[in-house]
């Protein structure tokens, strides 16, 4: 999200994939291996909603997904009628039907034409304030770490919970929280 301010008109995502625990999709996940559950103010999400959400807290609305089917679904129940390009089927977690790439790239500038011709439709998803996170870990491991920060509480059994006043104050405490997770792991010698 480098870069992104209130001067876009609008975002467009590419070669998104699915939150962890979608039924046989490719390389499926949400941040990490480590996140079992990734909830704002409730709701379920994994980098596509965040993505949607931080750039939501701009002002700026999505107009495009790519990704593979279960990425686009994931994007229709998120932003309802936003412009999507399939960029394959899964089947599972290391497999997927898959287009020539010409084909795949026609896809792509069609519905990314198609989403500029209708830029005026989309709005920014609106988020109630204070926005409330929730993460559900398939370990333990990082949450005793955690809670030294003062905002963080513990969410049982296995989990952590915050709050800020917009989504992009979540959204950075959590790339801190992650880093602190990925530090742990490479001091204490144990694989990501």
């Amino acid at each position: 999200m480098e870069g992104l301010d209130e001067t876009f008109d609008a975002m467009f995502i590419l070669s998104m994939h699915a939150k962890a625990h979608t039924p046989r999709v490719v390389f499926v996940h949400t941040w990490s291996l480590a996140i079992y559950d990734y909830r704002v103010n409730g709701k379920s999400i994994a980098e596509l909603g965040m993505t949607v959400y931080y750039a939501a807290a701009l002002g700026v609305p999505t107009a495009l997904v790519s990704g593979d089917t279960a990425t686009c679904s994931e994007a229709r129940t998120l932003l309802g009628n936003v412009e999507v390009a399939p960029t394959k089927e899964s089947i599972s977690w290391i497999a997927a039907k898959c287009e020539h790439p010409s084909k795949v790239l026609q896809r792509i500038h069609d519905a990314a034409k198609q989403a500029i011709e209708r830029l005026g439709e989309f709005k920014p998803v609106e988020l109630a304030t204070p926005v409330t996170v929730e993460i559900d870990m398939i370990s333990p491991n990082m949450i005793p770490w955690w809670l030294w920060i003062p905002t963080i509480e513990a969410n049982e059994p296995s989990g952590i919970r915050f709050q800020a006043t917009d989504y992009r104050a979540v959204h950075h405490l959590f790339l801190i929280l992650s880093k602190l997770e990925l530090a742990w792991y490479q001091e204490s010698g144990l694989s990501y």
